[in-house]
């Protein structure tokens, strides 16, 4: 039976809001530091990131999976992205790194498991 943490990266468990109000703060107020969050796989949480965005920052670069994500809400926030560049990368090289990145971080006791939370990552994109 999956449990939650079977769905950990999937569109749903972002907080949409939460990004959508940094993109705009990033783009149209560069009054002062701004802070975000970053991903500690070893955690399994966002945590907040150590050195914030800075007004002389001007280049930002987004990555993630689903920064051009074609859906509602998500749509909305990269209208507010100048560049989208996309990395056209095969499945199955994903899905290594994925269950790589996985058990290297402890999220499965056994590269079995690992690799079975690389299927159901890799299936909610």
């Amino acid at each position: 039976m999956a449990d939650g943490s079977d769905y950990q990266g999937a569109p749903f468990t972002y907080d949409l809001d939460e990004y959508g109000r940094f993109v705009k703060s990033a783009k149209y107020d560069s009054s002062s530091p701004l802070g975000f969050p970053t991903f500690e796989h070893h955690i399994k949480d966002p945590v907040p990131s150590a050195v914030p965005l800075l007004p002389s920052n001007r280049i930002v670069i987004i990555e993630g999976l689903y920064t051009i994500l074609d859906e509602p809400g998500w749509t909305e926030v990269s209208d507010h992205i100048d560049i989208s560049i996309y990395v056209d990368t095969p499945r199955k090289v994903a899905r290594e790194r994925c269950i790589k990145r996985n058990f290297a971080a402890g999220l499965a006791d056994t590269l079995e498991a690992t690799a079975y939370r690389g299927t159901a990552i890799t299936s909610n994109t």
